[in-house]
């Protein structure tokens, strides 16, 4: 029998081995499973930059003899030999030092949750959890526990952890990690469900951004801004992808808030998105507040181009950190049952927070883009692309940092429009106007007017013009048509709303062209046509349209696959499938569609970026599975793997 237990341990030993690292966590924390398997965990733990680990089970127990005996010291050895003793304070606040034999103490409060006086940890716990920011549930249910008795070390462990899953704590890591040269997507971009809610706010079953903000986001910044701290109002500007949060943070922040400390200290070490979120909440109070118009005029300087400063490299800087944050949080299906929107502003939220720290640190903005870019746009794309089936109008391309600079300083026009007859006279005012360096100035496009990353569900508040639309038919009437004939309409796709029956009456008009979009010189048009075409169709779940440009598309990689590369007739293609809002429908349409892109003659090179493609599709929709097999199949014998 101890044999054969021994054999059923050393199975589960081996089979560990094959799972990811984070299954194979999640099953080593199952206390169900050890028993099942006979197996225990040896939990390591280590404080600060050290290097050496401590045994969890012997350090405890050296602090809680410590506990016993304020004045001694107890030796204890970490786990690379080296001799560290471990001593208790009560005075003049209780904290565990734990020193090396040779070497410097460290000081570790949060050991003292181990104490078995329920006075001293509900102190050290309430300490704590205030420097952290600990949301109120958990404070009452941690509070709850240390009421009752000393904690064991499993509950130790998991308090710690739930104190260090907070953007305070999460922050200060990455702060530490950049000034010592080094940082993991693991610090970046926390594999934490519960991180994230205290990064942004709980979401309970919301269709749609609005009714989040609305409500559950309304609530978030409520409790956050409660102490009317700078800090806390630093955090809210995290929150400020859409103008909606801006106008709850300024109703929000009291008459007595110090908001010439804030917005100082943003145009000093804040992020874009904080710059505007600020700007826009409390731009009303500049008119009667000299101090706060100054320091808004300096902020507007910042946001404007100079010739000394690479304006754009916070937009590069930001549209990187949202890319590599979505794309890691897709990979990691982390979230996968959250709306598109919420995923966004997460990510938006933690981006900043990573924008935050580079700037603090004194980060070199073009090479960690780079990387970050490079580390998270393929798994950002196909997520993007398949969120698109839920919120049509955010296509992934919208990430560039060029339309993000065209949507912040949009904002920032806008906000200035609403309080231009209050700013004039003031120094913000004329910081706005300053010639054509002023941020007034400096950037005027229809991209302003894009829908942002939480509006992919919302529809265009003004219809195509008619001016348009009669151009347009006299085009659509005969039995050629070009690019030429169909560049305008398409690019309204992101703007304007259309006609219920004008998808339709394009779709007609290719039918008696045969399918075929001539080029009238203007092939560089072809694929920002087609694009715009797609945006349309998913946009507004016009099918009849989906279906005649997928048919479009077939041609062009049939008779003139020089023209459109199998990457973007890919794009095209899932595009088109987003006008199918059903998930089943969906599926089965994408399936279809990558399977007809499979069973043509391509190119091994082609093969390989089409396989890449419909795995990690696959990955981030297990249900594609059923109907992309296929094609996964027929890449597969063309690659020979």
């Amino acid at each position: 029998m101890p044999e054969a237990n021994f054999m059923k341990s050393a199975r589960a030993l081996n089979l560990l081995d094959l799972y990811t690292p984070t299954i194979r966590s999640q099953l080593l924390d199952d206390q169900a499973f050890l028993n099942e398997f006979g197996l225990t965990v040896k939990t390591k733990i280590s404080f600060g930059g050290s290097s050496a680990p401590f045994d969890r089970k012997t350090l405890y127990e050296a602090v809680r003899l410590a506990f016993d005996d304020e004045t001694k010291e107890f030796p204890i050895s970490d786990l690379d030999d080296g001799q560290w003793t471990v001593g208790y304070q009560s005075s003049p606040s209780p904290l565990i030092n734990l020193s090396r034999a040779v070497g410097a103490t460290s000081t570790i409060s949060h050991l003292v949750l181990l104490h078995p006086s329920a006075d001293i940890r509900l102190a050290s716990f309430t300490k704590e959890a205030a420097r952290v920011n600990l949301p109120r549930e958990a404070i009452d249910n941690w509070a709850a526990i240390l009421a009752k008795s000393s904690l064991s070390n499993d509950e130790v462990g998991d308090l710690i952890e739930d104190l260090a899953n907070t953007p305070r704590v999460v922050f200060d890591r990455i702060l530490g990690d950049f000034r010592a040269e080094r940082g993991t997507v693991e610090t970046l971009v926390p594999n934490s469900p519960d991180y994230f809610a205290r990064l942004v706010g709980a979401s309970s079953n919301n269709e749609d951004f609005s009714h989040f903000l609305k409500h559950d986001l309304s609530r978030f910044i409520c409790d956050l801004l409660s102490d009317q701290s700078l800090e806390h109002a630093s955090d809210a500007m995290l929150l400020g992808a859409h103008s909606g949060v801006s106008k709850l943070v300024g109703e929000m922040l009291g008459s007595n808030f110090p908001a010439v400390d804030l917005v100082d200290w943003i145009t000093e070490y804040g992020d874009p998105i904080a710059k505007v979120t600020v700007f826009e909440a409390l731009i009303s109070r500049a008119s009667d507040n000299s101090r706060l118009s100054d320091s808004f005029a300096k902020l507007v300087v910042s946001m404007a181009p100079s010739a000394d400063q690479d304006q754009g490299a916070e937009f590069k800087l930001l549209s990187a950190c949202f890319t590599l944050v979505c794309g890691t949080m897709a990979q990691m299906r982390l979230l996968a049952e959250k709306p598109p929107f919420w995923r966004r502003l997460a990510a938006l939220a933690q981006a900043s927070l990573i924008v935050r720290a580079v700037i603090a640190t004194g980060g070199d903005f073009d090479s960690f883009s780079t990387w970050a870019m490079d580390s998270g746009s393929a798994t950002f794309l196909l997520q993007g692309l398949v969120d698109m089936r839920l919120e049509p109008r955010w296509p992934p391309d919208l990430v560039m940092p060029g339309q993000m600079r065209a949507e912040i300083i949009g904002r920032f026009i806008n906000a200035s429009a609403q309080v231009a007859v209050e700013l004039e006279g003031t120094s913000v005012g004329a910081a706005l106007v300053a010639g054509t360096t002023g941020l007034l100035e400096s950037i005027i496009t229809p991209r302003m007017y894009f829908p942002g990353p939480l509006e992919g569900a919302s529809q265009p508040a003004l219809p195509v013009t008619s001016e348009i639309l009669s151009a347009l038919e006299s085009a659509l009437d005969t039995n050629r048509i070009t690019v030429a004939d169909l560049k305008g309409i398409a690019n309204t796709s992101l703007l304007l709303s259309w006609p219920e029956d004008l998808g339709g009456k394009i779709a007609n008009a290719l039918a008696r062209s045969d399918y075929v979009l001539e080029s009238t010189g203007e092939d560089d048009h072809l694929f920002g046509t087609l694009y715009g075409l797609c945006c349309a169709a998913a946009a507004f779940r016009q099918r009849a349209l989906a279906e005649a440009l997928i048919i479009v598309v077939r041609k062009l990689r049939v008779e003139e696959p020089g023209k459109l590369s199998i990457e973007l007739a890919f794009r095209l293609y899932m595009m088109a499938a987003a006008s199918e809002q059903d998930f089943v429908g969906w599926c089965d349409m994408v399936g279809r569609l990558l399977c007809d892109l499979a069973f043509r003659e391509i190119t091994k090179i082609e093969a390989a970026q089409l396989f890449q493609n419909v795995i990690g599709l696959c990955h981030l929709v297990p249900e594609l599975w059923a109907t992309c097999g296929q094609a996964e199949a027929a890449l597969r014998g063309i690659l020979e793997i």
